[in-house]
């Protein structure tokens, strides 16, 4: 899918946040997400990782896995912030990506659906018309067990309130 620059400029952005609207413990955003086996192949495309633990079953199986896994970069990846409706609320105030870090707990096995949730981690005001905000990003199983991954990124945000510009 390619997406035009007038589509992006022409897009409603709902009410704009800054880091001053955001609080520890917000939950932002959630998403859900099935990594089926079309993901993998585009995923082991563009990275170049074609490890047959993404997509051969009997080579999972060999390894004591019931299916071939998700690339861990692939997991993170569905973890991005600017595929969440609150990528448009940050538009006016997001800077800069500053960091990401990511724990990988369980494997997401080809085909699983997993929720993808955004909670405010912390605020450091770095000045007063910026702050870095930490998410803690979890993907958890829609079907039960242990999360998959633990995620914290980490933005540049303008440090307004609502209805301010700077």
């Amino acid at each position: 899918m390619m997406i035009s620059p007038d589509s992006v400029s022409a897009t409603p952005y709902p009410r704009q946040l800054g880091a001053a609207d955001l609080n520890p413990g917000d939950v932002l955003a959630r998403r859900k997400v099935v990594l089926d086996s079309e993901s993998f192949t585009v995923f082991a495309s563009l990275s170049g990782d074609a490890h047959p633990i993404h997509y051969d079953q009997e080579y999972a199986a060999a390894q004591g896995l019931s299916a071939p896994i998700a690339h861990g970069l692939l997991v993170l990846a569905v973890t991005a912030l600017g595929a969440t409706e609150l990528s448009k609320a940050l538009h006016d105030s997001m800077l800069a990506m500053v960091s990401v870090e990511a724990k990988y707990r369980s494997p997401v096995y080809v085909n699983d659906e997993v929720e993808i949730v955004f909670t405010v981690a912390d605020i450091q005001v770095k000045s007063k018309n910026r702050a870095v905000v930490s998410f803690n990003v979890d993907v958890l199983p829609i079907a039960g067990g242990k999360p998959h991954a633990y995620v914290v990124q980490r933005y540049l945000l303008k440090h307004f309130s609502t209805g301010s510009s700077e």
